[in-house]
């Protein structure tokens, strides 16, 4: 096996066991079956065999799209799946060339710690995203819930509607993650200076979730 390749097989191991720990650690612990139903719900096609695979150090690569979809249904940022050992442990950030942790990271986002109006454009930025994920969330979910409500299920095979009320189910489970993680994400932005954007985008939607947690406005 070449350096590379002993490089790449490393990476997917440490991955692989970091969201075992993660999932593991989670409250309620997540179950691989369940991790790998959530991934599998995002859209990004999953099964527990892949995912016992990479929790196993069976695989020698990890697919980003895989790495995002696995983050976004442990409710984690993809980053602390990659460099787990965040800030001092060291790791091989590419072949034969090892820095800590904290330092790899920086490298692979761009922002540097030290720098305060980076980090201040990167939570804004952050933000808007986890804004927009909760935004198709919601409106996924008004989908499902307008199909149900005015077909009234009439005619429907039992098949049927357990397949539509499996999407409910879906949706509102990836509703509620989306919006999770947009109040821990403006608790970190606070917590790091950063004023969080106003949140009254949702106000006008009944049929949306608390946003925010009390005590938790602009």
């Amino acid at each position: 096996m070449t350096q590379s390749e002993t490089w790449q097989a490393a990476t997917a191991k440490r991955i692989g066991e970091t969201v075992r720990a993660t999932r593991e650690a989670a409250n309620p612990k997540v179950t691989a079956a369940e991790l790998a139903r959530r991934v599998d719900a995002l859209g990004y096609t999953y099964t527990r065999n892949a995912l016992v695979n990479l929790e196993g150090g069976r695989k020698t690569s990890v697919d980003i799209s895989e790495l995002i979809a696995i983050a976004y249904a442990l409710d984690v940022p993809p980053i602390t799946l990659i460099y787990p050992g965040i800030p001092d442990e060291p790791v091989e950030y590419v072949p034969e060339i090892t820095v800590d942790s904290w330092t790899a990271a920086k490298r692979f986002t761009g922002v540097d710690a030290s720098d305060t109006h980076n980090q201040a454009t990167a939570l804004l930025i952050h933000h808007d995203e986890l804004l927009q994920r909760v935004e198709h969330s919601r409106q996924e979910l008004r989908k499902a819930k307008d199909e149900t409500i005015h077909d009234g299920m009439r005619g429907w095979t039992p098949e049927k509607e357990n397949i539509q009320q499996h999407r409910v189910s879906m949706s509102e489970d990836i509703l509620d993650f989306s919006v999770k993680a947009l109040q821990r994400h403006r608790t970190a932005m606070r917590n790091a200076g950063v004023a969080p954007p106003a949140s009254g985008a949702f106000a006008d939607n009944n049929d949306q979730p608390d946003l925010f947690h009390e005590g938790d406005q602009p």
